[in-house]
């Protein structure tokens, strides 16, 4: 714990753009999959069921999500 300050993510910054699409992806995605996984947890849906929670949380583009994720910190790292 002593050193749980080195593992702290920097303060990002988004364009306008990104912070829209971020915004949706997390609005939607983020929830969707919260529930499928407690779903899964609570006994409610079979662990076989966890790839269709994947895969509709990539269809709610969490990829783009990541990507700009990476985009802003690339930019972070080269200031």
């Amino acid at each position: 714990i002593d050193d749980a300050g080195k593992y702290v993510l920097p303060k990002l910054s988004y364009t306008g753009e990104e912070a829209e699409r971020i915004a949706v992806v997390s609005a939607t995605a983020n929830n969707d999959f919260a529930a499928a996984v407690s779903d899964i947890i609570l006994g409610k849906q079979p662990l076989d069921s966890f790839d269709d929670a994947v895969k509709k949380l990539k269809k709610a583009g969490y990829d783009d999500y990541i990507k700009i994720q990476q985009e802003a910190y690339n930019r972070y790292l080269a200031k």
